[in-house]
């Protein structure tokens, strides 16, 4: 998710908009774990904090092939 939020910061910088939102699609539903997920928002709020950046991604949807999806708040 880090790169994901360097890749809206230069999408800011360069004017051709940008998002807050970011969605992942699981097509092997066995790829998708909701600890790691959660485990993985954490450790991308506290890099972000720890180098003093600003937390672009606000929500994080999580859609698998068997048609669940997860939404997290970030």
């Amino acid at each position: 998710m880090v790169k994901k939020n360097d890749q809206i910061h230069r999408a800011e910088k360069a004017g051709t908009g940008h998002s807050d939102k970011l969605c992942l699609y699981f097509h092997d539903v066995s790829y998708f774990d909701k600890k790691e997920i959660q485990k993985n928002i954490g450790g991308y709020k506290e890099i972000t904090k720890r180098y003093g950046g600003k937390v672009r991604i606000k929500k994080l949807y999580c859609v698998l092939s068997n048609n669940e999806i997860y939404e997290y708040n970030i």
